[in-house]
């Protein structure tokens, strides 16, 4: 299972996801990917760290790994480069 928890900045997903108990196992945030990098606001730093996390994303599909969870504030290209691994991979997708 794929879930893709959208919403605006402080809309509450991340307070939202670490309350579904079965979500923990591979929760994806961007901005604690980002936090890692450097400066979570820096822009070159938010794409940096949104290819490191994509790329690890895709390998955890590849590999079967259930359920993942990507908690982001999606735009059109990200929701491209997650849903299509995710279909292809067979899974299934909750947004």
């Amino acid at each position: 299972m794929f879930n893709a928890v959208t919403g605006p900045s402080g809309a509450g997903k991340s307070a939202f996801c670490k309350q579904q108990p079965d979500w923990e196992h591979r929760l994806y945030n961007l901005d604690d990917w980002a936090r890692r990098q450097g400066e979570v606001d820096n822009p070159v730093v938010r794409e940096s760290a949104w290819e490191t996390l994509l790329e690890r994303l895709v390998s955890d599909m590849r590999e079967g790994i259930s359920p993942i969870t990507l908690d982001h504030v999606f735009e059109s290209r990200t929701i491209d480069e997650v849903v299509r691994p995710a279909k292809s991979f067979g899974y299934l997708i909750r947004l």
